[in-house]
C-alpha cells in the first residue's frame, strides 16, 4: 500500500519505468529470435537472430558514443540527451557493463558483489531492479551513485561504502526494502530526492556531517528510530521523514531555517522535537499524525506556519506559539488532548477550523489584537467551558462551536461595537442586526433581538429548554440542531420563518406548538425528533417540506390544515421505510384527504375529532385502503403481487425470503 502510493507521489519516475520496460521487451524479442517493429530511433535495437547484439538504453550516452569511448566519463555522459544505449554483450565476466570507468549497467547473477577498484561512478539505473543482488561493496575510488542506480534492488541488505563519495543521486536506493543499515561515509555533500524512500527495514543511518543538502523525500517510510541532521543543512525538504512510524527522536541544527511540506508527517512514535532558534517557516502537514507528539514549543521568529500543521497529533497537549505570527491558521484540528494554548499579542485572525475536535480544550484566551474568527473554529470542542471575544473582534464565522456540549459562559468585552452579550445574556449578539448568533446551555434570550442565527445552539446537548422571547421573527437554519437534552421550547407569536433544520434530532423534545403567523414547515425541520408524539401545526401554513417529520416514529397522528397545498417528499418517511404515522385529520376535500389516501393513511375529518381528549368521537375511514406486497423467494425470484393479508412466497419449498 505504501509503495503504491509513492509511485504516484513520484510521477516523474513513469518516464523511467516505461524505458526500462521498452529494453526489457525488445531484449525478450531478441531472445527468442522474434522480429518486432517498434516506434524507436533507427539502431536502437538488432533482433533479427538470436546471436547478434541487442543494445540497452542508458541516459545521458549517444548510440556512438559506446563503441571505443574515450575522454571524460562525466564529458561523455550528459543526461540532458535524450535516450543512450549500451551493448549488453559487452559485459565483462563479473557481469558488468562499463563506459570509461563508469559502470553503466550489470547483467550478472547477483548475490554478494564487489565492484572493481577502477569504477569512479555508478550510472543512473545500472543495477535497477536486480532483485537477486545480496550485498554491494562499493571502492573509495566511487564518488557517484546516480538516479535510480539501485531502484528496487529488494534482497539488498548490506551497502559498504568508503569515503570518497560525495553524491547519493535521485532515487538511488528506491524501495530496497532489506536494507536494514547504512553508514554514510564523511565526505557525501548530497542526498538526492527519495534516495532512500521506502527502505522499510532500514532501522540504523549515520548521515555525516559533510552534508549540505538532502532531498525531498529522502527517507520517506524508513524505520530508523533516531536521526541527526548535520549543521551544514539549513532546510529540511518535503516528506524528508515523512512516515517515519519508528522515529522517536530527532535533533535539528541551528541553521535550519524551513521544515518543508509533510516533513515529518507520520511520524507516530515521535514525542518531542526541539524546533531550533533561527527557523522562520513551518510547511503544510509538517506534523500531521504525529500521535505521540506531547508538547511543542515553536519558537520566535517563525513567520509562516502552514495549513494542517499539527492536525491529527491526538497526544499534544500544549503549544506555545510565538511573538510574531499574525494569523493562525488550520493547524490543530484533531489534537483531541490540546488543553492549553498560548495565543501571543499582534495575532488578528483565526482561520476555519482552526481548533476543531480538539476536545480536550477547556478555554482559551484570545488577545486584544484579534479582529477575525473564521467558520467552525471551536467545532466539537467538547470540553470547552467558557469563550471571551476581546474588544477588536469585528468578524466571527459560521457554526462558531458547535458540539461545545459544556460551554456555560459566553463573555464579550463591553467596548465591543460589533457584537455584545448584553444584560449577562450569555449569548454573542450581533448588535447591528440584532441577531443571536452563539448560545449555550445557561443562554437566557434577552428583549429586543429580532432573530435566531444558523446554528447558535447548534448540538448544544446540555440544554434542556428555552423560551424565545416576543419580537423574535426568525429561527434559523439548525439553530437548536441535535440539542439532544431539550425537552420545552416557547416560540413567540411573533416568529413568522423558521429554518431547515431547526430542531433536527432534538430527540427528547415531546410536543411543540407552532407560531400562528408561520405559513411553512421547512425540509427536516423536525427530522430525528424520534419522541415527538404531539405537535399543533396552524391554519396559516400552507406547505410541509422534505423530511419535514422524517423518523418522528412516535408521531401517531397529525392534523394537517386545510391551506395546506403541499408536502414534500418524505415529510413522514422513515428509515428501513418503517411506517410511524398512522392518522391523519383534516378536512374533507382538501389536499390532505388526497395525500392520505395517496400515501395508504387513515384519514379522518378533523370535525370528528374531540379537541379536548384528542380522541375520535365518530371514527370515520374515508379512505378504502388496500394493502398491496409481495415477496422475493429464494432461487424463485420475485413473486406475483397479493393484498389483504393472502399469504406472499412459497410453500414447502424450503427456501427463505430474500
Amino acid at each position: 500500500m505504501f509503495h503504491d502510493a509513492l509511485v504516484s507521489f513520484a510521477e516523474r519516475r513513469v518516464i523511467r519505468m516505461r524505458r526500462t520496460k521498452r529494453f526489457a521487451s525488445l531484449a525478450l524479442a531478441a531472445c527468442m529470435g522474434v522480429s518486432l517493429l517498434v516506434n524507436v530511433p533507427a539502431g536502437t535495437v538488432s533482433a533479427a537472430g538470436p546471436d547478434e547484439n541487442v543494445t540497452a538504453p542508458v541516459e545521458g550516452m549517444t548510440e556512438e558514443a559506446v563503441p571505443g569511448a574515450t575522454g571524460t566519463d562525466a564529458e561523455a555522459l550528459d543526461e540532458n540527451q535524450e535516450n543512450v544505449y549500451y551493448d549488453a554483450s559487452d559485459a565483462d565476466e563479473d557481469g558488468f557493463v562499463w563506459h570509461g570507468t563508469m559502470i553503466v549497467g550489470y547483467v550478472g547473477k547477483g548475490g554478494d558483489v564487489k565492484i572493481p577498484e577502477k569504477c569512479t561512478s555508478i550510472f543512473s539505473y545500472a543495477f535497477q531492479g536486480c532483485s537477486e543482488l545480496t550485498s554491494i561493496e562499493i571502492p573509495a575510488s566511487v564518488t557517484s551513485i546516480g538516479n535510480s542506480a539501485f531502484w528496487e534492488c529488494d534482497k539488498l541488505t548490506k551497502i559498504e561504502l568508503t569515503e570518497g563519495l560525495t553524491s547519493i543521486g535521485d532515487d538511488a536506493f528506491w524501495f530496497c526494502s532489506s536494507l536494514t543499515s547504512l553508514n554514510l561515509p564523511e565526505g557525501v555533500t548530497s542526498i538526492g530526492e527519495n534516495a532512500f524512500c521506502g527502505c522499510s527495514s532500514l532501522t540504523d543511518i549515520k548521515i555525516p556531517a559533510s552534508v549540505t543538502d538532502i532531498g525531498w523525500g529522502a527517507f520517506r517510510g524508513c524505520k530508523m528510530t533516531s536521526v541527526e541532521i548535520p549543521a551544514g543543512v539549513s532546510d529540511i525538504k518535503e516528506c524528508t521523514f515523512s512516515g517515519c512510524s519508528n522515529l522517536t527522536d530527532v535533533k535539528i541544527p541551528t541553521g535550519v531555517t524551513s521544515i518543508g511540506f509533510e516533513a515529518f508527517r507520520g511520524c507516530s512514535s515521535l514525542a518531542r522535537i526541539e524546533l531550533p532558534v533561527g527557523l522562520t517557516s513551518i510547511g503544510n502537514e509538517a506534523f500531521r499524525e504525529c500521535s505521540s507528539l506531547i508538547d511543542i514549543e515553536i519558537p520566535t521568529g517563525v513567520t509562516s506556519i502552514g495549513i494542517g500543521t499539527f492536525n491529527g497529533c491526538s497526544s499534544l497537549k500544549s503549544v506555545k506559539l510565538p511573538v510574531g505570527i499574525t494569523s493562525i491558521g488550520k493547524w490543530f484540528s484533531g489534537c483531541s488532548s490540546l488543553a492549553n494554548v498560548e495565543i501571543p499579542e499582534g495575532v488578528t485572525s483565526i482561520a476555519d477550523e482552526a481548533f476543531r475536535e480538539c476536545s480536550s480544550l477547556e478555554s482559551i484566551e484570545l488577545p486584544e489584537s484579534v479582529t477575525s474568527i473564521g467558520d467552525s473554529v471551536f467545532w466539537e470542542c467538547s470540553s470547552l467551558k467558557s469563550v471571551k471575544l476581546p474588544v477588536g473582534i469585528t468578524s466571527i464565522g459560521k457554526w462558531f462551536s458547535v458540539g461545545c456540549g459544556k460551554l456555560e459562559k459566553i463573555v464579550v468585552d463591553s467596548e465591543n461595537k460589533v457584537y455584545n452579550s448584553k444584560d449577562d445574556c450569555n449569548a454573542i449578539i450581533d448588535t447591528k442586526t440584532n441577531t443571536l448568533i452563539l448560545g449555550c446551555m445557561n443562554t437566557k434570550i434577552p428583549s429586543g433581538i429580532i432573530g435566531i442565527g444558523a446554528g447558535a445552539f447548534a448540538k448544544c446537548v446540555n440544554l434542556t429548554g428555552i423560551k424565545v422571547p416576543e419580537g423574535v421573527t426568525s429561527i434559523g437554519e439548525s439553530a437548536f440542531s441535535r440539542c439532544s437534552g431539550l425537552t420545552s421550547v416557547e416560540l413567540p407569536e411573533s416568529v413568522t420563518s423558521i429554518g431547515e433544520f431547526a430542531f433536527y434530532e432534538c430527540c427528547r423534545l415531546t410536543n411543540m406548538e407552532l407560531p400562528k403567523r408561520i405559513t411553512k414547515i421547512d425540509d427536516s425541520t423536525f427530522e430525528g425528533c424520534s419522541s415527538l408524539t404531539n405537535i399543533k401545526i396552524p391554519t396559516s401554513v400552507t406547505s410541509i417540506g422534505n423530511g419535514a417529520f422524517y423518523d418522528c416514529i412516535n408521531l401517531n397522528s397529525i392534523e394537517i390544515p386545510a391551506g395546506v397545498t403541499n408536502i414534500g417528499n418524505g415529510a413522514f418517511g422513515a428509515f428501513m421505510n418503517y411506517v410511524f404515522l398512522q392518522t391523519i385529520y383534516g378536512t374533507p376535500g382538501s389536499y390532505a384527504e388526497t395525500y392520505a389516501k395517496e400515501n395508504g393513511y387513515e384519514f379522518i375529518d378533523v370535525s370528528k375529532k374531540d379537541d379536548d381528549s384528542g380522541e375520535d368521537t365518530k371514527p370515520e375511514v374515508v379512505a378504502d385502503v388496500t394493502t398491496s406486497y409481495r415477496t422475493h423467494v429464494q432461487s424463485f425470484g420475485w413473486q406475483s403481487p397479493v393484498t389483504n393479508g393472502v399469504m406472499s412466497g412459497t410453500s414447502g419449498k424450503a427456501k427463505r425470503l430474500e
